[in-house]
């Protein structure tokens, strides 16, 4: 009976997530280390948006060698 409990406790924490910057509903979550953030689209938006901007991604790019195909 405890697997169960913790299963549904499990799945509501998912279906009530709240964006971590404006708290309405998440629409992407992600998990590391046990900590769980949820945003929603817009603010995952700005966010890639601001991490593409960003210098390290292009030292990060150089490193790796990526190359796009568009």
């Amino acid at each position: 009976m405890g697997w169960a409990v913790a299963f549904i406790w499990v799945a509501l924490q998912l279906l009530d997530m709240q964006c971590h910057y404006c708290g309405s509903t998440a629409d992407i979550t992600v998990e590391k280390g046990g900590v769980r953030v949820g945003v929603c689209e817009q603010h995952f938006r700005e966010q890639m948006d601001e991490l593409a901007d960003a210098e390290f991604v292009e030292d990060i790019s150089e490193e790796l060698d990526i190359d796009r195909t568009e």
